[in-house]
């Protein structure tokens, strides 16, 4: 708390500083954005018999987890975004967007099966397909330039296959998609009269913990922890 009322002295400082335009942020905005997406999932497999849980699984079931995968590429992000900020006292600036992103990020591993070997129709997918967000931001003008935080929900539009058929890759598949919490950090800076480019980096934390179970005559369960979804993007803002 001490070191978080030092970095907003420094920031004021900054500003006090710096030579600006009355309610300079003040204002709807629309603006455009790509960047990146990087998910933190990971899923294992347990092996079940015909009659549940392998038996030596009954004392420790997370034990008998196959190899770890990991789903941690990163892929592209692209999306529009509206929003209104007021500046108060001609420093602080309050405010809020809506936004709409596209994600194209489909990540395919390959896992041990159950004879200890890893195969082309042995394989699990993560997909997300887009995400819907609406934040609040607080904001601190530094003259040309608006260094913020943000903070709301994100609605992550997603899914987890697997399979073990060569033909059908996803043959099948559990949904993951959740709203969960985001937060954020990011800056714009005038770059002309009401246009603006931006910077920003949010982490959706979305803590999911979810099974999947009898895929086809494939005899085992998924175990999957999706546990963060953290986004980078460039952006462009047209000021009204």
């Amino acid at each position: 708390m001490l070191r978080t009322a030092s970095y907003l002295a420094l920031l004021s400082s900054l500003a006090a500083t710096t030579g600006h335009a009355e309610d300079n942020w003040s204002g709807a905005y629309v603006g455009a954005f790509i960047g990146g997406a990087l998910p933190d999932l990971q899923t294992n497999l347990l092996p079940f018999n015909s009659s549940g849980p392998d038996v030596n699984c009954n004392t420790d079931v997370s034990s008998c987890y196959s190899a770890l995968n990991d789903f941690n590429n990163v892929s592209g992000i692209s999306g529009i975004r509206l929003g209104y900020d007021r500046e108060i006292n001609d420093r602080w600036v309050i405010g809020g967007y809506g936004e709409l992103a596209n994600v194209s990020l489909s990540n395919v591993t390959y896992y041990t099966g159950s004879d200890g070997e890893i195969t082309n129709s042995e394989r699990s997918e993560l997909r997300v397909n887009s995400m819907v967000s609406i934040r609040g931001r607080l904001g601190l003008d530094l003259g040309d330039t608006l260094a913020f935080a943000s903070a709301g929900v994100s609605f992550v539009d997603a899914d987890f296959a697997t399979s073990t058929s060569d033909t059908d890759p996803r043959m099948g598949i559990a949904s993951l998609s959740k709203a969960a919490p985001s937060i954020g950090i990011g800056v714009e800076h005038m770059v002309a009269e009401n246009i603006a480019i931006g910077a920003a980096i949010n982490h959706v934390i979305l803590n999911y913990d979810p099974q999947i179970g009898g895929i086809g005559d494939f005899d085992t369960e998924s175990r999957i922890e999706f546990k963060n979804l953290t986004t980078f993007d460039l952006s462009l803002n047209f000021r009204f």
